[in-house]
């Protein structure tokens, strides 16, 4: 994931999609994509829920609360044009392939002169929309990364005959289909009872406190990490 540099229209940008996520019930399916055109921001997206957002009250609550993030608007403020479709059947999305890093957040050039900035993923994006099995392959390498001697790796989950496998790619002194079968033998990747960890986890803290601890770098299988 990015990290953010305050005051930027990238954090803004990722932080309103975030906070407007937090006011939809975390067992619907959801992906909220905001854009700062400039006179106003964009709010695209689409949700499982059948509950319609009041998204100006939403902003001034959002202004209000992130105030001293708003200092490059004009009156700390922003006008906004909504086109969240509602009730819409969305699937999950776990069979991502994803780059994971231990750091999480890594430091990217930001660039502000664009016509638009774009919130990105995951922010914005519900659990069951990839946001779960991206915490979760931060989950494994967190724990598996001394052990296996890299800071990152390309991993995706897949289903062959009803079964999980995975596609791995890091530079280690053991092979990928080691990793592979290391992370298939200690993690079960039921994220049913992972997502569990976050009942009072607000996702904008991935954007607020980059800093703070996060539910999802715990390192609770340590013991079990053995190759032979």
């Amino acid at each position: 994931m990015r990290k953010f540099v305050r005051d930027t229209k990238n954090i803004t940008v990722n932080l309103f999609a975030d906070f407007i996520l937090s006011k939809i019930d975390k067992k619907d399916k959801t992906i909220i994509e905001v854009t700062d055109c400039g006179p106003f921001f964009l709010v695209n997206g689409v949700t499982s829920s059948n509950e319609i957002l009041d998204l100006t009250e939403i902003q001034n609550e959002f202004c209000k609360w992130f105030d001293d993030h708003l200092a490059i608007y004009e009156n700390k403020t922003f006008n906004i044009i909504d086109v969240i479709k509602y009730g819409q059947e969305i699937s999950d999305n776990k069979f991502l392939k994803l780059h994971v890093h231990k750091d999480v957040y890594l430091k990217n050039d930001e660039f502000e002169n664009f016509l638009s900035v774009r919130s990105e993923f995951p922010f914005g994006y519900s659990l069951d929309c990839g946001r779960s099995i991206n915490y979760y392959y931060h989950y494994i390498l967190n724990q598996i990364s001394s052990t296996i001697g890299v800071k990152e790796m390309k991993i995706k989950l897949k289903e062959i005959n009803e079964e999980l496998d995975l596609e791995v790619e890091c530079d280690s002194i053991y092979s990928n289909l080691t990793i592979k079968n290391l992370i298939l033998d200690v993690f079960d990747f039921d994220l049913f009872e992972f997502n569990k960890r976050f009942d009072n986890f607000e996702f904008y803290e991935d954007v607020l406190f980059q800093n703070f601890e996060k539910p999802y770098l715990v390192q609770d299988r340590l013991k079990d990490i053995i190759i032979f």
